[in-house]
């Protein structure tokens, strides 16, 4: 196995790419060169393994998979195994938003120069030597300011700073790059419940911080000149994860067990290992049976008591059956806000007798297409925390709904859908998979074809319910209409701007209850409904 000559011959067709991207970037996302970045980070994860000691297996693809597993339970070389996923994700087929986009170019930016940094270090090999190129869209005007960040966050004198420290839930973390360095732009609020999004702070730190659990952060609070303008800022020095206690016990509580409130040994463990490895615990939950055996001593190392390490088996255990996915899901986070929702005080015989609320049911049986509790999880936690694999299905129909929802289409043509391949087996497992009160006759979400256009039924439903009250609406006018448009008309002070508008709001509503208002920008749209506001609001 040449992982070295793969390494290369990757890294040529890469470069050829990335000389041929434009400005919006797409030709990043597309399939061919994402398999090659999957087999280019697979094979210096390989190299990097090899290279610590790491025995060959057998077949290539076992020391593929040792290889990423080492390099995920290794703190500065986590950064591969999540641009590993990323890419896992991004071969999905599932479309991302332009907002999301523009992040996902930012991490692949990100996890390539780290990659191209490594390399060069670790074993001199000069790799993606034209990234430079990347088209990374930053506002240049944002360029001295984050320089001025970077300078400060290297030069800042901390012998004698003030610091202060809290507990803080981090909201968003966002790359700065200034030559060739990478710092990191951190969101945060006060780690409880109550907190707001304007409530929320911004700070800058070169530390690569956790965005998934409470965190302890320490701060320290400078300032920087900027085109002769002085502006404060905040810098991280140090954090440390710090998950609330009282999250880990309300999670424990689905469980039926009961974890002590007090931070122990364990808990100390746990905390240190998360912030080593820069993992997640549903990362950790389905390592192999022999590396979770591992980690699972190292929780327990030096602990009198193991109420955290017994909890976190008996969820593995419970991972592949009914209420799994919700577990997993939870643990991504652990909030306690979103935990307290989904908890119900007897257990649920269609969730493994886990002790969650019914309607946890069609999230965990299809957790890419449905939502928990009173929570609303956004596609990246989704995609983080449960595995892609065998939910095709799943984002089909979030594909279908997304399209309805938000782009105003409610039939699906089936060449949009043709990444999916086969698309009678994915529809029959969505339908066969959903709830069965998602299956009534006034909530009907199944997915059906009609001459090769794909839609969801209840959104077929509800719009055939909207023609038709609009159909009877139109079908008589109110009475007396023209007449009160003429009384109100010929009332002192009222002016109507032309004449066409007047013969329009004569003519309205006599025949009909429904009307359209339409025509170019700056021809009286908003006066003419000014008009019909006041003829319905004159007493």
């Amino acid at each position: 196995m040449n992982f070295d000559q793969y390494i290369i011959n990757c890294d040529i067709y890469i470069c050829s790419c990335i000389d041929q991207l434009k400005a919006d970037h797409r030709g990043l996302l597309s399939q061919s060169i994402l398999g090659h970045l999957r087999n280019f980070v697979e094979h210096v994860s390989a190299k990097i393994y090899l290279a610590a000691g790491g025995v060959p297996a057998a077949t290539e693809y076992e020391t593929l998979r040792k290889a990423n597993s080492y390099v995920m339970k290794c703190g500065n070389l986590n950064f591969i195994a999540k641009f590993h996923d990323l890419l896992q994700i991004s071969a999905s087929h599932y479309t991302f938003d332009p907002e999301s986009s523009e992040r996902l170019m930012l991490k692949y930016y990100e996890y390539l120069l780290r990659i191209k940094q490594y390399m060069k270090g670790r074993f001199g090999m000069e790799l993606l030597h034209n990234l430079y190129l990347f088209p990374l869209n930053l506002d240049p005007a944002f360029k001295i300011y984050h320089e001025a960040i970077a300078y400060r966050i290297e030069n800042q004198d901390l012998k004698n700073a003030v610091t202060h420290t809290g507990k803080f839930y981090i909201y968003k973390t966002k790359p700065i790059f200034v030559n060739d360095s990478i710092y990191y732009e951190v969101s945060f609020s006060r780690a409880n419940e109550h907190a707001s999004k304007f409530e929320r702070l911004i700070a800058f730190t070169k530390y690569e911080i956790t965005s998934t659990y409470a965190v302890d952060l320490r701060l320290v609070s400078t300032g920087i000149s900027v085109f002769g303008v002085k502006m404060p800022i905040s810098i991280i020095i140090d954090w440390e994860v710090a998950i609330r206690a009282c999250e880990l016990k309300n999670f424990a509580k689905i469980l039926n067990i009961s974890l002590p409130p007090n931070k122990n040994k364990e808990y100390t463990n746990l905390m240190a290992f998360i912030k080593q490895s820069g993992t997640s615990l549903p990362k950790l939950l389905t390592l192999p049976f022999d590396e979770f055996t591992q980690f699972i001593e190292y929780v327990k190392d030096g602990a009198a008591v193991h109420n955290l390490s017994a909890m976190l088996t008996e969820c593995r255990s419970r991972i592949e059956k009914a209420g799994g996915n919700v577990l997993l899901y939870l643990l991504y986070r652990l909030n306690n806000k979103i935990i307290k929702k989904q908890y119900h005080s007897d257990a649920c015989d269609l969730l493994s007798e886990l002790y969650l609320n019914i309607k946890c049911v069609p999230f965990d049986r299809m957790p890419y297409k449905f939502s928990l509790v009173r929570h609303n999880p956004s596609i990246d936690d989704i995609l983080a925390s449960i595995p892609i694999e065998g939910h095709k299905h799943e984002l089909l129909a979030r594909h279908i709904t997304v399209n309805t929802e938000h782009n105003g289409i409610l039939y699906t043509s089936q060449e949009e859908l043709i990444a999916y391949g086969d698309m009678q087996p994915l529809v029959d497992a969505y339908n066969a998979n959903l709830y069965y009160k998602h299956k009534l006759e006034n909530n009907n979400l199944q997915l059906e074809c009609w001459n090769g256009y794909y839609y969801i039924q209840k959104y077929e439903d509800n719009v055939m319910k909207i023609l038709q009250r609009l159909k009877e609406l139109s079908s008589k006018g109110i009475f007396s209409y023209t007449h009160t448009v003429n009384s109100w008309l010929s009332k002192p002070g009222v002016a109507v701007d032309s004449d066409e508008k007047r013969k329009a709001l004569k003519e309205l509503f006599s025949n009909s209850r429904v009307a359209l208002v339409y025509g170019a920008a700056g021809t009286g749209k908003s006066t003419f409904i000014n008009y019909i506001s006041r003829i319905f609001g004159d007493p």
